[in-house]
Formats: C-alpha cells, sequence, structure tokens
C-alpha cells in the first residue's frame, strides 16, 4: 500500500504518572483517563498480528510479549487474526494489535508514517502499533518497552499518542510540480520493473516515502521502459507537470538512464529538493576492455531481429561441464551460461528469451557431433553457443579429429538452421593457463570458424590475462576456480562480462541488417561430411544379447535439453551383445565412470581393448571397410561392476 504522508507535527512530550501528553495540551481539568494495559501483576489483554505475517512482525510481538514478562511477571498471549476477537469462548476482551489486520481498528497517524517511522496509540481500549516497514516495528516495542513499560506496568492515556520518526537525508522533495510522495512508479516490462523497485527503494532510503510499483498509469507517474527510443544505446530523461519519463531500448541504457536520475536528484545531499522540469538525453559509449579476446567475424543480424521484430530468441548452450554451470552455487543463475542469457533477456525485456542447455559434463565434439540432431536442431535456436574445445583436451582428440568433430556440428546446423547465428566460446584449464591460453585444438576450431565467419569469444585467455592467472600455482587461482576446470560464481562472472561485452557491441552498437542465410562454404576437413548414425538403445537390441537387461528411464538427465532414459545395462560378467551397423567406426555412449575391458569379435577376427571413460563416447572399433559389419562384444569389470550403454555411434 502507498503510504501518503501528510505533514505530522510531532509536540513535546512530558511523563506524567506513567503517562505521555503533549505539552501545550493539558489543561487539569481535561486530565484524560488511563487505561491500564499491565497492572497489579495480571492484563486482560493479548498481542494480536496477522495471520502469516512477516518474520519482522512476528519477532517484533514475540519480542514484546517476552519483554512485558520479563519486567511485569505477567504473561500475554501472541495470537493472529484467524482468532475470532467476539469468541463466545474468550476471556480476553482487549489486544494488543501489531501492524495490518482483519481488525476493523486503525490509527489515524498510520497512513503518514515514512519508512523508519513507527506509532504507538491507543484506540478505544485496544493499543495499535503500526510502521512504515517492517525494520520499524522492533523501533516501536523497544520504544514501548524502554520508555512506556515499567516495574509496576503500563498505562496510558486513552488517548495517547507516540509518532517515532526516523532520520532522512532529504525531509522534502519536490519533482516536476509534485510532492515525491505523490508518485506511483511504473514501469513497462520486466528490465523497467527492476530499475522501478531500485528507484523506489532509492527514495525511500533517501525520504522516506514508500511508493507504490506498479503496471498500471498513474496521474503522477514516474515511468521506466522503453518509450519511443528506437536506438538501443541511447536513453531519454523527461519530467514535466507530474509526469516523469524514463526511457531506453535496451537493459544497458535503462541502467544508466537510472544512474542518472538519481545522480540528478540526490547529488547535491540538500534537505529541500526541488526539481521543476527534467530532460536529459545522452548515449552510451561501446565498451572495449575485452576486445583482444573477441574474434570478431560475420555479425549477429538474424540474432537482433529475432529479438526486435519477431521479439522471440530461441539460445542453444552446446557444450561440457563449464557449460553445464558445474562448481556454481546455482547453475540456473551463475552460471556463464544463466548469466548470458539473463543478459539477453535484460537488454530485449520486450522479446521471449527461451534457453536450450543441452550440455553435458565430461563431453566434447566427439559424441556432440552426433547430438547436434537430437539435441540442438530439433530445438529449432536462433543464436547457438559451442564450448567443446577444452574437454576435446581431455578426451585425447587430436587437433585433426577435434576440427573434424566441431565442423561436423556447424555444417549439420548450417544446413538445417541456415539463418541460426553461431557462437565459439573457448574456456580455459590451469594447463592451459600455465602456456599462456593457447592450445592447439583452439587453432584447429579457429581455422574451420574462419571458413565458416563465425565468432569467438576467448574467456579463458581473458581471464588469466587481466587477472594475471598462471594455473593452480597462483595464489589467485582459487578466487576464480574450484579445481583446474571449473569455476566458482565469481570466475563465471568474469567470463560472463567477456561475452557481455561481445553481445553488446553486436546487439546494442552495431548496425544490423535483415535477417539473412548463412552460407555453407567448402569443407576444411575432408570427413566432416561423413554420416552420423546415433542408434539410441532399445529393448530390441535383447534379442541379440545375453546377461543384458533393457532400463526404461535414467540412463542421463545432467541438463533438461539433453536427457536420455532408455539403456542397455548389464552387471553379469558371462555377458554378450550383438550389434549390425553399416559403416566403418562404432563407438559406445556409456554413462558415468566405467572401467574394464571389451572383447570383441568382428569380420572374424577377435579384439581387446580397455574401456575408462565418463560419459564421452568409447570408441569400439574404427578404420573398418565401408560396409556391413557385424560385431559381439564381452564386457569385462574393473574398477565398476555396470556397464550401461545409452546409444550405438556409427560413422
Amino acid at each position: 500500500m502507498k503510504k501518503i504522508v501528510a505533514a505530522v507535527t510531532v509536540l513535546p512530550v512530558i511523563l506524567v504518572g506513567g503517562v505521555f501528553f503533549a505539552v501545550g495540551q493539558l489543561r487539569k481539568a481535561e486530565l484524560p483517563k488511563n487505561i491500564d494495559i499491565v497492572e497489579n501483576g495480571k492484563s486482560e489483554y493479548r498481542i494480536v498480528r496477522r495471520d502469516g505475517s512477516e518474520f519482522d512482525i512476528t519477532a517484533a510481538c514475540s519480542n514484546l510479549s517476552r519483554a512485558i514478562k520479563k519486567q511485569t511477571g505477567v504473561e500475554i498471549k501472541v495470537v493472529t487474526d484467524k482468532t475470532d476477537r467476539y469468541d463466545a469462548g474468550a476471556e480476553i476482551p482487549c489486544e494488543i494489535i501489531v501492524g495490518d489486520t482483519n481488525r476493523e481498528i486503525a490509527c489515524e497517524h498510520a497512513e503518514s508514517l515514512r519508512r523508519d517511522d513507527f506509532s504507538i496509540c491507543m484506540h478505544g481500549r485496544d493499543l495499535v502499533i503500526n510502521a512504515g516497514s517492517n525494520d520499524g516495528y522492533a523501533k516501536a516495542v523497544n520504544h514501548l518497552t524502554k520508555e512506556l513499560l515499567s516495574d509496576e506496568g503500563l498505562s496510558l492515556a486513552e488517548n495517547f499518542v507516540y509518532i517515532g520518526e526516523g532520520e532522512y537525508a532529504v525531509d522534502s522533495l519536490t519533482l516536476c510540480g509534485r510532492d515525491v510522495s505523490e508518485y506511483t512508479i511504473v514501469y513497462e516490462n520486466s528490465t523497467a520493473k527492476k530499475y522501478a523497485d531500485l528507484f523506489a527503494s532509492a527514495i525511500a532510503e533517501k525520504t522516506g516515502y514508500i511508493l507504490d510499483v506498479s503496471e498500471k498509469s498513474a496521474d503522477s507517474a514516474i515511468v521506466f521502459g522503453s518509450g519511443n527510443i528506437a536506438d538501443a544505446a541511447s536513453f531519454n530523461i523527461s519530467g514535466k507537470d507530474g509526469k516523469i519519463a524514463v526511457s531506453a531500448a535496451s537493459g544497458m541504457a535503462l541502467e544508466a538512464a537510472y544512474n542518472e536520475l538519481s545522480k540528478t536528484l540526490f547529488e547535491k545531499e540538500e534537505k529541500t529538493l526541488s526539481i521543476d522540469n527534467i530532460n536529459i538525453e545522452d548515449k552510451l559509449s561501446a565498451p572495449s576492455e575485452y576486445t583482444a579476446f573477441i574474434s570478431k567475424r560475420g555479425n549477429l543480424s538474424n540474432t537482433y531481429n529475432k529479438l526486435t521484430k519477431d521479439k522471440k530468441l530461441t539460445v542453444a548452450y552446446f557444450g561440457g561441464s563449464v557449460t553445464v554451470g558445474h562448481a556454481a552455487s546455482d547453475r540456473a543463475k551463475y552460471s556463464w551460461r544463466a548469466l548470458t542469457t539473463a543478459w539477453l533477456a535484460e537488454n530485449f525485456p520486450d522479446a521471449e528469451v527461451v534457453e536450450i542447455n543441452s550440455a553435458i559434463g565430461a563431453t566434447g565434439s566427439h559424441l556432440g557431433a552426433f547430438r547436434t540432431e537430437k539435441d540442438v536442431i530439433a530445438y529449432k535456436p536462433d543464436l547457438l553457443f559451442v564450448e567443446y574445445s577444452i574437454n576435446d583436451c581431455y578426451n585425447g582428440e587430436s587437433a585433426d579429429s577435434a576440427a573434424e568433430n566441431y565442423e561436423a556440428i556447424i555444417r549439420q546446423v548450417r544446413r538445417a538452421l541456415p539463418e541460426c547465428d553461431i557462437v565459439n566460446i573457448y574456456v580455459t584449464d590451469s594447463g592451459r593457463a600455465s602456456g599462456g591460453g593457447d592450445f592447439a585444438i583452439k587453432t584447429a576450431y579457429e581455422k574451420v570458424a574462419e571458413a565458416y565467419d563465425i565468432p569467438a569469444v576467448d574467456v579463458g585467455k581473458a581471464l588469466i590475462t587481466k587477472k594475471f592467472l598462471r594455473g593452480t600455482q597462483s595464489s589467485d587461482w582459487k578466487k576464480y576456480f574450484t579445481d583446474i576446470v571449473h569455476m566458482n560464481d565469481a570466475g563465471f562472472a568474469e567470463y560472463a562480462k567477456v561475452i557481455e561485452e561481445y553481445l553488446a557491441n553486436e546487439l546494442v552498437f552495431e548496425e544490423n541488417g535483415d535477417k539473412k542465410a548463412h552460407k555453407l562454404p567448402e569443407k576444411v576437413n575432408a570427413n566432416a561430411d561423413r554420416e552420423l548414425q546415433f542408434i539410441l538403445a532399445t529393448a530390441d537390441m535383447l534379442e541379440n544379447s545375453k546377461g543384458f537387461e533393457f532400463v526404461e528411464k535414467g540412463f542421463m538427465s545432467e541438463t533438461p535439453c539433453a536427457k536420455y532414459d532408455g539403456y542397455l545395462k548389464t552387471t553379469d560378467a558371462d555377458n554378450s551383445l550383438t550389434f549390425t551397423f553399416t559403416g566403418s567406426e562404432l563407438s559406445l555412449f556409456m554413462s558415468s565412470y566405467t572401467s574394464g575391458t571389451v572383447t570383441y569379435e568382428v569380420d572374424g577376427r577377435k579384439w581387446r581393448v580397455d574401456r575408462n571413460s565418463m560419459n564421452n563416447p568409447f570408441p569400439i572399433v574404427k578404420n573398418l571397410e565401408y560396409g556391413e559389419h557385424t560385431i559381439t562384444m564381452q564386457f569385462g569389470f574393473k574398477d565398476s561392476t555396470t556397464a550401461n550403454i545409452g546409444a550405438f555411434l556409427v560413422r
């Protein structure tokens, strides 16, 4: 509820027989009678708060009850307003009412309270306590127990009123011909609400006035929104005759407008402020702190058009555990992925931004190439971030094989979704940091990216360069990392800053044209267009197995858009599985760490390989002559006693 603050005069008071009276209003013949709330070791009162009231009010009621008992020995019960005061069984007809309840009783002074103010007043035989904010109730109880309560009890005049006033930096603020207390703060979108709330908090802190924040227009309004601003980097603040508009088309510009308005109002630190008219226009400058770590190729015109014209953007994330957000305190809020999605939503609040999280920890471009159709293309993203280079290092990929897998991902997306913008993300680890941040697989990725005009953001190199990190031997490493590669919230925030600068320059400061299809150039790697078969495990495969069972649910569900259910499982040492495929290479998609051996027979020859993988495909056989092959496999156990197969990868 909006606190409409009228002028309140607090008169000096004197204490007469434990009762406060305003000086200058006492005449002996007119002394009001006292109301005994606690007297002679007893009380007819109970304390009432709203059912479901905030913690501060609940705590204030409990503290008041305890203080009265400690001081007088009288226990006053605390109840909620669900208790009917006219219940025939009730023995306590009088109440100490704290805060907003369903009781049709109020102190007339409550409407005039500012944020840090409180009031204590008698209403008939009831004592009513109100405050301008939750914090004020603690102050009210403190005043009541320290100044009014005594060992003898608590007695107040029947017309008792006490107003406790807070101290504020600004006593009077007039904006465009209206007292600030008359305004409603209006927001037009979700980003505008953020700054409307911040401005309301600033007004409350400086003046004590608590203003409504609403989507609905009002006669006297401070409106945060996009207004008629077309340039995403510009903002405007205008105000006249009780109407103030704070307008910007992007979140960045609206933040700047909010800061400028706050500076205009409160920079002088004067007790009385009056501003008749406001007219401020400005434009942001493009950020350039991380230019050296951004490879600008192509543009994001398609993304821009989806955000500004179609008003809907689907953004997908394809990578490993760093993209999942492993080690973040909340992956949905503080991973670089979540922060990037939030930036897009905040800076284009009129658009719906849909996130597709298709990352799987401990996987690289090998599995990614096979997953592209199911976990990326099926969701039809407009913008795709790819982050696989660091895991390719861990998974033993050569620079050539990693580049081939990466290009296979790109070509699938370009064919199926030619208008989808793609951005490479390069992260780092302690090993790469020790060498300055560059590594062969990243270089191989860049060769492909240059051919396809795909931009790249090297968040890893930016972090280690800006923060002077050189691996885990650096004392500062743990400020950003939880181990050799996974970030804490501070590290993810640093990664996100680099990406946000890139997005800002492309979407806020760049001149963007109409949507257009991306070109599909000639292959960089000869095998980038090889047919990829991602064959999910089914119950039918049990016909050619021994010692296996099919489990319908639970193979892998780390991220919502890369979920896998059915899988083949064996814990039987005497197991075998026969599988027929057409191609020259077979790998298995096996979940979690699984170590042991696989003995297999294909084309009349027997082989044995050690298996030790986590999520990433486990290669069984390759370099066969292209054609139909039948393979029989037997799984031996070492550190684990289970083999789980979710899919067969053939190419």
